[in-house]
C-alpha cells in the first residue's frame, strides 16, 4: 500500500488532498479546493490500478473514520464515538465462563475509549450512558457499570490519551492456564509448584526453569460461553 501511495502521488500533479492519513486500509483526509477537483483525485486513485477500488464519503462538515467521528465546529475539529452500521454491540454476556477481572475490566475498557475519543464532556456523559445502556442489555450489573465510570471520570482525557508505558518483562516463563469456575486459583498454583520442584531435581532438566512459572487464566470456550 505504501508503494502504491508513493506511485499515485508522483503521478498526480493536479489538486492533493492537504490531510492525508491511513491506518491499513482506512484512509480520512482534508482538502481545501472545490468538491469537483476533490472527485477528480478520488476518481484518478480507483483507476490508477485496477486491483484497488475505493469507496468514498465527502462531506463539508463531518466525516467518519474507524471508529471516530470528526465534525468541523467553531473553526476546530470536535470527535467523537462512531458506531458502524454492522456494530451490534454484543459484548461477552456478564455469566459466561471468564475470569471475574476479564469481564469486569470489559465496561471499564470500552469507556476508556470513549474517553480518549470524545473531545467534548458533556458528549462524553452521552456517549458514556449508550455504553452502559448496551451493557446492561448483556446482564452487566449497575454496581459493576457504575464503578467502571467513577474510575473513567477521575481521569482526564489528556492524561487518558497518554500512552501507556509498557512493564519490563521478568523474563519469567508464563504457564497459561484453560479456565474454569470450579478450580480454585490456589491448585494450579500446586500443581506448578509440585511438577517445577521434580524438574528442579533433574540434572537434565534443573536448568529450564530459573524461576518458578507465572501461572495465568486463559479463557475456557465451551458451552458454558453463549
Amino acid at each position: 500500500m505504501g508503494l502504491f501511495e508513493e506511485r499515485l502521488f508522483s503521478a498526480y500533479t493536479v489538486t492533493i488532498p492537504l490531510l492525508y492519513k491511513r491506518f491499513i486500509d482506512d484512509i480520512v483526509g482534508c482538502a481545501q479546493c472545490t468538491r469537483d477537483e476533490l472527485e477528480n483525485f478520488v476518481n484518478f486513485v480507483n483507476n490508477f490500478y485496477p486491483c484497488f477500488k475505493f469507496t468514498h464519503d465527502i462531506s463539508p462538515n463531518s466525516v467518519n473514520f474507524l471508529d471516530v467521528k470528526l465534525t468541523i465546529e467553531n473553526r476546530g475539529l470536535t470527535s467523537t464515538v462512531h458506531f458502524k452500521p454492522t456494530h451490534s454491540h454484543n459484548f461477552l454476556r456478564y455469566s459466561s465462563s471468564h475470569p471475574p477481572t476479564c469481564i469486569n475490566a470489559i465496561p471499564y475498557s470500552q469507556l476508556l475509549r470513549a474517553r480518549r475519543i470524545c473531545s467534548n464532556n458533556n458528549d462524553f456523559e452521552r456517549v458514556s450512558s449508550e455504553f452502559c445502556q448496551f451493557f446492561k442489555a448483556r446482564g452487566y450489573p449497575s454496581t459493576t457499570l457504575d464503578r467502571a465510570l467513577d474510575r473513567i471520570k477521575s481521569v482526564d482525557r489528556n492524561t487518558a490519551l497518554q500512552p501507556s508505558g509498557a512493564k519490563p518483562s521478568s523474563g519469567r516463563i508464563p504457564l497459561v492456564l484453560p479456565f474454569h469456575p470450579s478450580i480454585q486459583p490456589i491448585q494450579p498454583i500446586r500443581v506448578t509448584y509440585k511438577n517445577v520442584k521434580i524438574l528442579s531435581q533433574d540434572a537434565s532438566t534443573k536448568d529450564i526453569f530459573q524461576d518458578l512459572p507465572i501461572t495465568f487464566k486463559g479463557s475456557w470456550l465451551t458451552s458454558l460461553v453463549l
